[in-house]
């Protein structure tokens, strides 16, 4: 008849299943961050950085701008250019400048010093659309 091992041997040790247990709760907690990150449930967004006077090489297509190219434009801060994209998608884009005018914060002065640095193009049918 074997011989049966010692105890000792044979049963995993407090101390290997309290760092076992750990470990496993660390990883768990890590997938779950990564996945809120990914839902977007801790609101983080890009982090653009100008230096001061940095201007757009260009007039900045307004129908086609995101809004830190539109917060590049002097007068224009982050706030208000996601108001003017908010306001852009539910009009399906800008049909004329003066559109702007109805935007809370962009009055006839604010509008008349961002005109030299933004166009505006219609906004394209899609292909599914025509």
């Amino acid at each position: 008849m074997p011989e049966a091992p010692p105890v000792n041997e044979t049963r995993p040790r407090r101390r290997e299943l309290l760092v076992i247990v750990l470990l496993s709760v660390v990883l768990l907690a890590t997938l779950g961050v990564l996945w809120l990150q990914q839902r977007g449930v801790f609101g983080t967004s890009a982090v653009v950085t100008l230096a001061p006077g940095d201007l757009p090489d260009k007039p900045v297509e307004l129908n086609a701008a995101t809004w830190w190219e539109l917060k590049a434009i002097p007068g224009i801060s982050e706030n208000l250019a996601k108001q003017i994209i908010v306001e852009r998608d539910k009009r399906g884009g800008f049909k004329t400048f003066e559109e702007l005018d109805g935007i809370p914060g962009i009055g006839e002065k604010r509008l008349e010093a961002i005109r030299a640095h933004v166009c505006l193009e219609p906004p394209k049918k899609k292909e599914w659309q025509r």
